[in-house]
This record gives structure tokens, C-alpha cells and sequence, in this order.
């Protein structure tokens, strides 16, 4: 058995953000998702949405006509526990699934996370985050405790990761900086030296700095480029404009071992032994071909027959490094534990 083995040509994929404020009408999401399109955007972050609990269903429908996947967080409440405050979400037009972290119900609507499909590689663990505006210290020290959670869950993850939404705090203070300043993150507009476009924002004659607390911070990416743009004219009340960064992705195909070059068992195959082969693949499995990446759909299932037909097994590196993460009384701080392959 073996794969075709085309390796996929590399692209530029756009992942953004935006605050939208509101976007509790189906008439807000039919001026937001043309404009995706036209301007590219494969994936999306978005905080604020106040979509009412009756609202959600509807759009979602349109979202999956348009030909979008999407994960919504449980949203917030207000004080008559009538009207949903807050609520983040992730668009895509790739399969993603979303990924549960075990702490989102501590802080509801305030951050979701998927896994976003990459063709050839590992998914990409993306979170949407609204953080709180911190008007004393025990605001901090929650906007730093969902920080610690996230990365935690990134740390255990063991793949690439990327943070985008709105810190309401500058990324040289505040919880990005504490992962910044680890040395195992990084603040995604440094990546190329690029220059953050100034655009002043005022609110209620207050001036805020809109460009430097909507971003993304990342671990284990490589950042092509930035884009900052207004949203469309119909959807500017709020004041944010949308921030995103380009990524390549698609990799030449892993070099695999023919059946040919290994010894192969000379005893039947149990469907017990197919079925621990194909439970761990399953999803990558149809997810590649909801992506039409048959090539890497047909590795995956060619691999756990190889597998099971020969008596050696391949050792793979997946992932990255195994992560610790622990939090000290000076803050939060990143410590790496590497993983010895053999």
C-alpha cells in the first residue's frame, strides 16, 4: 500500500479578528460574511456578539449556507439572566472541532477554542479571547487566571497554537505580556518587524489605543504578514477594526515505509486490532476528506494498514515539545520540559 504522495502547494491562509460589538440580527452577518469573503479571510475570531439563546439556531443555519463551520461559547447573562452579554466565537471555512478546555464555564463568554484543520500537518489550536477591562486588581488577576488556564490547555495539547481577540490591555502589559516575556510565546506583530498602523479611537471622549488591544499571540507559528482593515461601513459603531495575519501552511507528505521494506505478520488481523487503529485517525480521517485532501485521507488510512500488516512499528514525531506549565508569585511564567524521542 502506498500514497500518492503529492505534497500539497503551499498557500497563504488569513486567520482575524474582530470585536463586532453586536451581532445579534441575521442582517449584521449578511453584511460581515461577503466581506470575509471578498477580502479572503479563512478564519475568523469574534467577541461581543449578544446573540439572544432563540437567535443561535438561525445563525447558524445561515452561516452553514454560506459554507462556514463555526463554535460559539456560552454566552454571559446580565442581571435579569433575560438578555446574553458578551460571547466569543470561531468561523472557518476549513473543518474544524471544538476543542474543550474544562475552565470555559469560569468565564462565560469570554473565550472558545477548535482545532482548525491544516492540510499535511497538525490542526491549529486556535482561542478566541475577550478579555475583561480590569478597573482593579482583582480584574487583573482574573484576566491572568484565564490566561494560565489557556496556556495550560495549549501546554497539554502539545501543537501549534495561536491567541486572538481583545486583551483590553496594551501587549507589553497585562496578561500577554507575561506569556510574551516567557520566551515561549510570541506577540504575532513582531514576527516580521511590521509596524502596528495607528488608528486613534475615541469613546465616551475617552481615547483608547483600538489597534494595540486587539491582536494575537502565538506559539510555534511562522507569520507571513498582517492586515488591519475597517469593517464594513454598516458595522463600525463599536470603534475595532479587524486585525489579521497570514500563515502558510501545506507541507510536503511524511516520508513513509513500504510494506514491501517491512516484515510483514503472518497472522489475520482482528477487527479488535482495526478498531484501536482507527478510532485515534478517525476524525483526521474525515476531515481530510471533508477538505478534499484526499492525498493526506489516504496516507492516514494507508499508514494503520501498513501498521497492522507489518511486525515494526514507525515511530512518528508528533507535536512539539511535552509543556509545564506552572504559575509563580512573581506571575505567570512558561516552563518547558522537552520530550526525548528514542
Amino acid at each position: 500500500l502506498t500514497g500518492p504522495g503529492q505534497a500539497q502547494p503551499r498557500r497563504e491562509t488569513i486567520v482575524a479578528t474582530w470585536n463586532a460589538g453586536t451581532m445579534s440580527t441575521r442582517k449584521r452577518w449578511e453584511v460581515l460574511l461577503p466581506y470575509l469573503k471578498a477580502k479572503k479571510i479563512d478564519t475568523v475570531c469574534l467577541q461581543e456578539l449578544r446573540i439572544r439563546d432563540y437567535d443561535l439556531e438561525t445563525i447558524r443555519s445561515l452561516l452553514k449556507l454560506e459554507g462556514w463551520n463555526a463554535v460559539f461559547s456560552d454566552c454571559d447573562r446580565d442581571k435579569t439572566d433575560k438578555a446574553n452579554i458578551g460571547g466569543v466565537a470561531i468561523l472557518s471555512r476549513k473543518p474544524l472541532t471544538r476543542f474543550k478546555m474544562g475552565f470555559e464555564q469560569y468565564y462565560p463568554g469570554r473565550v472558545v477554542a477548535a482545532e482548525v484543520y491544516r492540510p499535511n500537518e497538525q490542526p491549529l489550536l486556535l482561542i478566541s479571547v475577550h478579555q475583561n477591562i480590569a478597573h482593579d486588581i482583582q480584574g487583573h488577576v482574573r484576566n491572568e487566571e484565564m490566561t494560565l488556564e489557556i496556556a495550560t490547555s495549549v501546554a497539554e495539547a502539545g501543537i501549534d497554537a495561536l491567541i486572538m481577540g481583545d486583551w483590553n490591555s496594551h501587549p507589553e502589559r497585562g496578561p500577554a505580556a507575561y506569556l510574551i516575556g516567557s520566551g515561549h510565546w510570541d506577540f504575532c506583530d513582531e514576527e516580521k518587524e511590521m509596524e502596528i498602523p495607528t488608528h486613534k479611537i475615541e469613546r465616551q471622549g475617552v481615547e483608547l489605543a483600538g489597534t494595540h488591544i486587539d491582536y494575537g499571540v502565538h506559539h510555534g507559528l511562522v507569520i507571513a504578514g498582517r492586515f488591519q482593515d475597517k469593517p464594513p461601513t454598516a458595522l463600525q459603531e463599536r470603534g475595532h477594526e479587524i486585525v489579521g495575519y497570514y500563515f502558510e501552511e501545506g507541507t510536503p507528505p511524511k516520508q513513509r515505509v513500504k510494506v514491501a521494506d517491512r516484515k510483514v505478520v503472518d497472522e489475520p488481523v482482528s477487527e479488535h486490532q482495526w478498531i484501536q487503529k482507527w478510532i485515534p485517525i478517525q476524525q483526521k480521517f474525515h476531515q481530510a476528506l471533508d477538505g478534499w485532501e484526499l492525498d493526506r485521507a489516504w496516507m492516514l488510512w494507508s499508514d494503520a494498514i501498513e501498521d497492522l500488516l507489518s511486525a515494526g512499528k514507525t515511530q512518528r514525531k508528533e507535536g512539539h515539545n511535552d509543556r509545564i506549565i506552572k504559575r509563580r508569585s512573581e506571575g505567570l511564567r512558561v516552563v518547558m520540559k522537552p520530550m526525548h524521542y528514542k
